[in-house]
């Protein structure tokens, strides 16, 4: 089987047999027109490969050996609604989830009230499962936490004045992109925090943090007392000891 185009509609035939005579269109009407007015064309070019995302949604319970694949969202009930937390890292060992989107706004002077506040509101029975989450600068523990916020090594590999050497900072296959790592609140692209001083490598005593901005981009830095965005994150093993028949 052979396939042919009209030169002059671009409406496609194939052959019924060897001759060029002999064509039909893919809606079975035959070709009627001059042999000179139809070329041959690669099959190859039509016969493209397409790829295809097949998402499927399903319930499960909490500690339940899942595969996990980068992208993957997790829909967590707080506060009545479902907070869509989206798979942006796998390690040998953890899942990391973030936020789709910020969950409100805070200052990093009230920082850990309002995550411990968030993580009160989260299911129990995942609460249970989640790791903790180590941030820390020069050696000097930033913050360790079920619920955090992304460092600044989350989203970007490069020289920076302090060494994030905490066990999970660590950079996210998921937020390599500035399009990756952009939030919104309420509609809005919003800047947001990272958990990673600038002035000083003890969390509980800097004034400024690195912030990403409205274009993804996290190389600002906002004084501790406004008010910004938080994008929390948090991460379970990737192997639970459960039973879940």
């Amino acid at each position: 089987m052979k396939l042919f185009k009209n030169k002059k509609t671009g409406k496609m035939y194939v052959t019924l047999s060897e001759e060029k005579d002999c064509l039909v269109g893919f809606d079975g009407v035959p070709y009627t027109g001059s042999s000179d007015d139809v070329e041959e064309v690669s099959t190859t070019a039509s016969a493209q490969d397409f790829r295809r995302l097949h998402i499927v949604e399903e319930t499960f319970s909490a500690g339940c050996d899942k595969d996990w694949h980068l992208k993957d969202i997790l829909y967590v009930p707080v506060d009545g609604k479902d907070v869509a937390f989206r798979v942006e890292h796998i390690s040998d060992e953890k899942v990391y989830f973030v936020a789709v989107d910020a969950v409100g706004k805070s200052s990093m002077t009230n920082m850990n009230d309002y995550l411990d506040a968030y993580l009160a509101k989260m299911p129990e029975s995942l609460v249970n499962i989640m790791c903790e989450i180590e941030h820390c600068a020069d050696g000097n523990l930033v913050r360790r936490s079920k619920l955090t916020l992304l460092s600044r090594k989350n989203v970007k590999d490069d020289e920076f004045k302090y060494d994030l050497n905490g066990a999970d900072d660590i950079l996210f296959d998921g937020l390599q992109t500035e399009a990756e790592c952009c939030k919104n609140l309420d509609g809005e692209t919003m800047y947001y925090w990272l958990d990673t001083p600038t002035s000083s490598p003890y969390a509980g005593y800097s004034t400024y943090f690195v912030i990403v901005s409205s274009y993804g981009n996290p190389g600002s830095y906002g004084g501790a007392t406004i008010a910004d965005a938080v994008v929390p994150c948090f991460s379970i093993r990737k192997q639970q000891k459960a039973d879940c028949e």
